[in-house]
């Protein structure tokens, strides 16, 4: 805005462009009349033309509403100095105020209600001089805390009048401590300068909506992974309410399941079918700067999941003033490069591109070779048990179906995988309040589960069968963002993701259903075998989107925001070699949102929020309305909030027991937007969270849960089961989805110690998540994922500041379901299939409890310097103790005829070595 159109919009509309210059001409010649009669008297003049003139000679950017400024006059003066100090002179005859904001721009605006006054500043890197972000700001004497954004700003509204002790911390920096006085009508401005202490790469980790929301945590330390860099998803593992479990490393928001919830990478959905202990996650922590969880009653601006929301954000700044950073360790080369630029006129720019690749083809640590290869026996049980093991050559006859050689799975090779991943980012900011963000990724996995050899009766040899699973990601999204009042901000998003599976195996094939006499006369029915066939079960997801979403908060504390959204999302799922109906289903679908939420505070330390979202699904011709609302209030130390709202899930994750005889990955997950023949799920949320501040040092946490599901969706593997007879494939989602209702809740306890050199964490977790199935009959039974004692304790020391410590020591009891999940989809659901099997009802996985999973992990890194390069060797050590955790149990035949139990186990003992340098 220059200050051409700041002078007309103080204009009357009705005036022409010769009397607006006319009248500039004789302000201008007042002007210098008045100087020469007296150099030191003031000539009083309208504010928006002075202001006008002003920026224009100062050469900065003026942020103000003309109806503002309308009406005030100033005196001008010959004023020197900064451009504090001019501003000052011209508003002080005003009563009006003025702030630098995070661009650049100098923004004016009315004071706050005479007897309070304002505080604003900025968290800065003392040794880079950047910005820092989301790092803690807290007033000791009101215990009010605050959080810096993206630009290192923080804010605190309605002070009273006195003198306040300021707090500011952020994991990977030493604590800051100031006083800073505030004057009533007036705001406090200062720099808050953290000095560094030393940090690895790892992301942020930020739970949202808190009671002071903040950084929960960010390891000085990636999490101990003993291979491999790790996966950046794994660090939310220190959010109170959040685990990543063992074994597939699949995440749970508050005991929900994997699908639950979404994941987003810079805004945009992002579809991962497995993370295979972090081996194969999508997140690389070396391209990821902070992830932000959503929990249960997150606010209506984050969308529409049953469970809550992962959100991760690009890095977009070098880290320890670091440019160039390379990694190499025993499963991965990784790399980043970080590049930023910053103009005298206040423009400013950052890039930064990252990526790593498996080196698995090089090197293959024998501990997870041997891991992977004890995970993919072959397992000919559940064809056995399903009557699959009858040779179509051999006479049906009573002594032919015991015998076991007539389905023969014999391993020829080892698993095999392989990953890559690239990510670009970049921001550009304009110092008038404008930003320019985008962002681009691109993953690709592999994983061969192993290649065997099916044998069919006596006479012949089938070809080798190659069980493997490909997955590619990639999003796209550019972000424009205009600050276009001091208190109001504009946003416009358009984006793009995809995601394709490919499943590639070979199925059993098998003739029609037969009749075998057992002894005694009873007739049995069964599949016989004739050989197998290439396979491919695959899933495809394309979701362009466009969302535009304001932000307005005031002085006085009131907080609006709202958005509009649209999404087109077509997608394609196939299981066409499944021992049940086959299904394909594809469509593409739209559907158009918008929310409105409005958050203010009625009296100090009191917030209230209240929010409405609505999505219109043009598959059902309907409106879905979620609303929501929050209650916070800070007292002396203690902080305490309460949430409720509803919630529906328009994209849903499905999982379906793989078809082939690999047990690698028994399952395969897809993802489907609901069509016009099933209703979205839905969930209501109750959420109550607390803290306390015991002592600067020590903190105590809790959080109490409970989520409603009065509709889930799930594989109907009876209606599957029954299609198979109609020799037809199923096309409608209500012909292969089951619903039914669930519950979700939990109690979770947490306590931080801190010092300048450690932290010490906590925390005690109590979860009851129970989900209605295919087989219950509509009773819900207790989810396959839940943990219902969980107890976590964590160590993070840097005795010095080369040298890093870490430990992490876990304890989960009361887990179910202590089978192969295949195990239950088939047995309890096929109706030629015996669901007792050796005494185990496979309709009853309540009573099919796992022992105690006990695990420490143990880390260290010492970081040190050679010339202008600085390294940092690390050592970890995941399951230190090497005690022996298992994952589920498998059936084995054998020759007698019965079945024994073999158990399948979770990591070793698993040490590694990484070494990292940066320039």
């Amino acid at each position: 805005m220059n200050w051409v159109s700041l002078l007309l919009a103080d204009t009357p509309r009705a005036a022409s462009a010769g009397r607006c210059m006319a009248l500039w001409l004789v302000l201008l010649g007042c002007f210098g009349l008045a100087q020469l009669v007296s150099a030191q008297e003031a000539v009083e003049t309208p504010l928006g033309p002075a202001l006008a003139s002003f920026a224009e000679s100062r050469r900065i950017d003026l942020i103000y509403d003309p109806r503002l400024v309308s009406g005030h006059r100033t005196a001008i003066q010959p004023v020197g100095g900064t451009v504090d100090d001019g501003l000052h002179a011209l508003l002080d005859p005003t009563g009006l105020l003025f702030r630098q904001l995070s661009s650049g721009a100098y923004a004016i605006f009315e004071p706050p209600e005479m007897g309070h006054g304002t505080l604003s500043g900025l968290v800065i890197d003392a040794e880079t001089g950047t910005p820092v972000a989301a790092a803690h700001v807290r007033l000791v004497d009101l215990h009010r805390g605050a959080v810096s954004d993206l630009e290192g700003m923080f804010g605190f509204g309605e002070l009273e009048p006195t003198r306040y002790v300021i707090h500011a911390t952020h994991v990977g920096y030493r604590a800051y401590v100031d006083t800073v006085a505030v004057y009533a009508g007036q705001q406090a401005r200062l720099s808050l300068f953290l000095e560094p202490a030393p940090v690895a790469v790892s992301p942020v980790i930020v739970e949202s909506d808190p009671p002071v929301l903040g950084t929960i945590a960010r390891p000085t330390l990636e999490p101990v992974r003993g291979f491999g860099t790790a996966d950046a998803v794994r660090g939310v593992n220190t959010v109170l309410g959040v685990r990543v479990g063992d074994g597939m490393a699949d995440v749970h928001v508050q005991g929900g399941d994997p699908g639950e919830h979404a994941f987003r990478l810079d805004g945009v959905p992002l579809f991962e079918p497995v993370h295979l202990r972090g081996l194969l996650g999508a997140f690389n922590p070396f391209a990821i700067d902070r992830i932000t969880v959503q929990k249960a009653g997150f606010g209506v601006e984050h969308g529409s999941q049953i469970a809550g929301v992962v959100d991760a954000s690009h890095a977009l700044k070098a880290t320890d003033d670091r440019n160039v950073d390379v990694q190499v360790d025993p499963l991965s080369l990784n790399g980043r490069v970080y590049a930023g630029f910053e103009r005298p006129d206040g423009r400013r720019g950052r890039f930064m591109a990252a990526g790593r690749t498996s080196i698995w083809d090089v090197y293959r640590p024998r501990r997870l070779a041997d891991l992977l290869r004890s995970w993919n026996a072959p397992d000919p049980f559940l064809a056995q048990a399903s009557r699959l093991a009858l040779d179509a050559r051999a006479p049906l006859a009573a002594d032919v179906l015991p015998q076991l050689d007539t389905l023969s799975l014999d391993r020829t090779s080892e698993p095999d995988l392989g990953f890559y991943d690239m990510h670009a980012a970049g921001l550009l900011v304009w110092p008038n309040g404008q930003s320019l963000h985008a962002s681009f990724y691109r993953g690709w996995n592999h994983l061969n589960g192993n290649q065997f050899v099916v044998s069919v009766g006596e006479e012949g040899e089938l070809p080798t069968n190659r069980d493997a699973y490909t997955w590619v990601n990639e999003t796209a999204q550019l972000r424009y963002t205009r600050l276009v009042t001091p208190h109001t901000v504009v946003s416009a998003q358009a984006r793009s993701s995809r995601y394709g599976l490919e499943h590639e195996y070979a199925a059993i094939q098998s003739d029609q259903p037969v009749f075998v006499v057992l002894p005694g006369g009873e007739q049995l029915r069964a599949r016989p075998v004739d050989g197998i066939r290439p396979a491919d079960d695959g899933n495809r997801v394309r979701e362009l989107g466009v969302t535009v979403s304001a932000e307005h908060i005031q002085p006085a504390g009131l907080h609006l925001k709202s958005g509009l959204e649209w999404r087109r999302v077509s997608h394609r799922f196939s299981v066409a070699d499944a021992w049940y109906q086959p299904i394909r289903n594809e469509d593409v679908r739209w559907r158009g949102a918008g929310y409105a939420d409005a958050r203010f505070q009625p009296w100090t330390g009191v917030s209230l929020s209240a929010g409405l979202r609505a999505t219109y699904l043009k598959a059902r011709g309907s409106v879905y309305a979620e609303p929501r609302a929050r209650a916070e209030v800070q007292r002396s130390g203690f902080t305490v909030a309460a949430s409720a709202g509803l919630y529906r899930q328009f994209v849903n994750q499905f999982e379906v027991s793989s078809a082939s005889p690999s047990a690698l990955l028994s399952s395969i997950r897809f993802w489907l937007p609901v069509d016009e023949t099933v209703a979205p799920p839905k969930a209501l949320h109750l959420a109550l969270s607390a803290s306390v501040a015991l002592s600067p040092a020590f903190t105590l946490r809790a959080e109490a849960y409970e989520k409603r599901q009065d509709r889930l969706l799930f594989i109907d593997y009876p209606a599957l089961w029954n299609g198979l007879r109609t020799d037809s494939v199923a096309t409608t989602q209500a012909e292969f989805l089951g619903a039914g209702r669930g519950s979700t809740r939990g109690i979770e306890m947490g306590a931080t110690w801190r010092t300048s050199s450690g932290r010490l964490t906590a925390s005690y977790a109590w979860t009851q998540a129970r989900r209605a199935t295919s087989f219950s009959e509509g009773e819900a039974l207790p989810a396959p994922w839940n943990q219902p004692h969980r107890v976590d304790l964590a160590l993070d020391w840097t005795p010095t500041p080369q040298l890093t410590l870490l430990a992490r020591w876990a304890g989960v009891w009361g887990r179910t379901w202590a089978y192969r999940r295949a195990y239950y989809d088939y047995l309890a659901t096929d109706p030629l299939a015996e669901p007792v099997v050796a005494g185990v009802n496979f309709r009853e996985p309540q009573n099919h409890t796992l022992p105690a999973l006990l695990q420490l992990d143990l880390g260290a890194a010492y970081a040190f310097a050679i010339g202008p390069t600085n390294l940092q060797l690390r050592l970890d050590a995941l399951n230190a103790l090497a005690r022996t955790n298992i994952a589920d149990y498998a059936l084995t035949p054998t020759e007698e005829g019965d079945v024994r139990v073999v158990p399948r186990r979770l990591v070793p003992f698993m040490p590694s070595v990484s070494l990292r340098a940066g320039w």
